[in-house]
């Protein structure tokens, strides 16, 4: 009985591992003609950006995520500022594809701006693994295949010998993130189109809607979205002196400099309630004494490093309704005026020249 047990376990072991390779040959190559397609989308997405940014030359460039895209009118900042401005943004990015954005697309070019900007949230500038998962690293090869420190901090990160394992001998394992989008895909599109029998694009079209961020409640999404942010992953990062080192913060400031580039580091605000909100969720140490500990000393290393930081936390001006889901601001109410508070702080800071200034004056003298 034991034999015949054991041949049959040998029988399926047989099975699934012609399985796993007819599979794994099919996978893989749907998986090479679906990255050379994306290759070329993200192609034609650079070299358009990269025509819009030569047609306009700008002065200040502003580089960030979805905070960015929410928070700052591009066409109102020109017009408050008297800089010819222009945006660089990927929702979700964050350190590392800032610094490939800025060393490979911005102080590379033979014109460079006079201001960079970069728009950060709390601890981000030195956690050089936020947000560098398998959806941001195509645009981070795209940019930076080879570069010493992507390599180092992000790219090529040591992994413990099991996993270097599974990635060498099982496809599954190693395009484990690209099969589960798949079955998120299939499960949320293709079955409700087969059960429904509606076609496919409206389907995606009314799950868009649906779930899009303007239907969601922005209090219960914003603590999930907050909470979820704070975990044991995220805690380290708040001990400022033991990752400084290890971030690509410095290099960002020491390219800068060597490119003759101002350099300004903007802390979003966060919305007013938030402290309180992860308090409530039994996180009050984050919210009173290891974030606050955190800012204190980037504010003094930015300070040695002669960088502007411009910090909006708590700011009067904005109150709740200024705010949409999570820090990104209300589109209608909140983006204008945030526009127009990052405008003056830039002033204050001595961004706009007098020149400028004496400019702008006469400009809305005669509007």
């Amino acid at each position: 009985m034991q034999q015949l047990r054991a041949v049959h376990f040998l029988d399926t072991l047989i099975v699934v591992a012609l399985v796993t390779a007819l599979v794994g040959a099919q996978w893989g190559s749907y998986r090479e003609a679906e990255k050379a397609e994306n290759w070329k989308t993200l192609e034609r997405t650079v070299r358009e950006r990269d025509s819009r940014f030569d047609e306009l030359d700008p002065e200040l460039v502003l580089v960030g995520n979805s905070i960015l895209e929410a928070g700052v009118d591009q066409k109102m900042l020109q017009k408050k500022t008297g800089l010819r401005t222009f945006c660089i943004y990927m929702p979700g990015s964050a350190s590392a594809l800032w610094y490939a954005f800025l060393k490979y697309d911005v102080l590379e070019r033979e014109k460079k701006p006079e201001h960079v900007l970069i728009l950060f949230r709390d601890i981000v500038l030195t956690f050089p693994t936020y947000r560098t998962d398998p959806r941001y690293q195509s645009m981070m090869r795209y940019y930076g295949e080879g570069d010493p420190l992507l390599e180092e901090l992000v790219l090529d990160p040591p992994i413990n010998p099991l996993d270097d394992f599974l990635n060498d001998s099982w496809f599954l394992f190693r395009s484990r993130y690209q099969v589960r989008e798949r079955v998120e895909d299939w499960a949320r599109y293709d079955l409700l189109s087969a059960a429904l029998g509606v076609e496919e694009k409206k389907v995606r079209k009314a799950v868009t809607h649906t779930f899009a961020t303007r239907e969601l409640v922005p209090e219960l999404a914003t603590q999930e979205e907050e909470v979820a942010g704070i975990s044991n992953e995220f805690l380290p990062y708040l001990d400022f002196d033991a990752h400084i080192d290890r971030s690509f913060l410095p290099s960002i400031i020491d390219m800068c400099e060597e490119a003759g580039v101002h350099l300004i580091l903007v802390r979003a605000p966060s919305r007013r309630d938030l402290p309180e909100q992860i308090a409530q969720r039994g996180l009050p140490e984050y919210a009173e004494e290891l974030l606050p500990d955190y800012i204190r000393k980037l504010h003094a290393y930015l300070g040695q490093q002669e960088v502007t930081f411009i910090d909006f936390e708590g700011e009067p001006e904005l109150r709740l309704e200024h705010f949409d889901v999570g820090d990104h601001m209300h589109l209608k109410t909140g983006r204008p005026l945030f526009t127009r508070l990052l405008a003056k702080r830039l002033a204050q800071a001595g961004v706009i020249s007098e020149e400028k200034k004496e400019q702008l004056r006469k400009q809305a003298s005669r509007d």
